[in-house]
């Protein structure tokens, strides 16, 4: 029998997203905003993929497509072997409760006129269990994220902004899922309260045997939960690896780049490179990365790069690699 970590719970095939770019009197479709274009992945049962990159790389929108709040332009998501994106919403509704997220703000994503008690029983709307059921499950859910049980009859304005995303997280348990997606969790948070949720993050998938797609901008976050790194630029996938090997041994110009604002990553240290950042415009680019990349050659400006094994299951899409 195959142990959990060998078995694929979530995986995703050539993925894209593009939004219209309209412009003038007539509101005119003129070009595409291509947020999410191509992007393959897997995860494993019981493990956390780390998503990185910088604001308007596509990762709040591939989280949205993963959990079918927005629907794909192309592409297919498997989850358990069985793909969803073409799935109707009346035979999707069987499997959302094994999928649920977390959003980056909890006062926006929590129901301000809804107690604590509700917004959680808002997520186990498709249990099949009785009220009497429900409400153990609620100081149970109460109990793992650490608040006590006066909470059940407050508001969201009540709470403090770590104490929010506790319900957050309690709300996202509700239905039982295999499958937690967390768009920047903690990156509203203190850093202190930061570190209590990671711990909580970490102790619930212990306990629960829960798989992660951890959504961050902060790469120490990213290294200490993740088991397989994913960076990602303007709706690419640049390159992807175990989380030691990507942060012992960058290979891509841009995850360089990014981890340069690490001030030490194992043995190296890189130097991040000068960069003129200009307005990027909607159009077809050979590599995403070439008009802020220092080390293109002819090679890059004739053919698109592809995601290809360099290193044993670390993946670049790179001509220079």
């Amino acid at each position: 029998m195959l142990e959990n970590a060998q078995i694929t719970i979530l995986e995703v095939k050539d993925l894209k997203k593009f939004f219209p770019l309209k412009r003038g009197l007539f509101y005119k479709t003129v070009g595409y905003i291509k947020a999410v274009d191509g992007v393959s992945f897997s995860l494993r049962q019981g493990k956390t993929l780390g998503i990185v990159g910088e604001s308007g790389s596509g990762k709040s929108t591939l989280a949205k497509l993963l959990i079918k709040i927005l629907e794909p332009d192309a592409g297919e998501i498997f989850f358990r072997d069985k793909e969803i994106t073409s799935l109707p919403e009346r035979e999707f509704r069987k499997l959302r409760k094994s999928l649920s997220i977390v959003f980056q703000d909890p006062f926006s994503s929590l129901d301000p006129r809804f107690t604590v008690e509700k917004i959680i029983l808002e997520g186990m709307e498709l249990l099949k269990e009785n009220k009497a059921e429900k409400r153990k499950r609620v100081f149970r859910l109460l109990e793992m994220v650490g608040l006590s049980y006066d909470a059940l009859e407050r508001f969201p304005h009540e709470f403090s902004g770590g104490q929010r995303q506790r319900i957050s997280i309690a709300r996202a348990l509700a239905s039982e899922p295999e499958l937690v997606i967390l768009d920047e969790p903690v990156s509203s948070l203190d850093l202190s309260i930061q570190a209590q949720m990671i711990n909580l993050l970490i102790e619930l998938q212990e306990k629960l045997k829960l798989s992660y797609i951890f959504i961050a901008h902060d790469l120490r976050v990213i290294r200490h939960l993740s088991d397989e790194v994913c960076v990602m630029y303007r709706g690419k996938i640049l390159e992807r690896a175990f989380s030691e090997e990507i942060f012992q041994n960058p290979l891509h110009p841009y995850t360089q780049t990014l981890f340069s604002s690490i001030p030490f990553i194992g043995k190296k240290t890189f130097i991040s490179q000068t960069v003129t950042v200009e307005e990027e415009k909607p159009e077809d680019r050979l590599c995403r990365f070439l008009p802020r990349c220092g080390k293109k050659k002819t090679l890059c400006e004739e053919n698109e790069p592809f995601l290809k094994e360099v290193l044993p299951h670390h993946f670049v899409s790179c001509w220079q690699c």
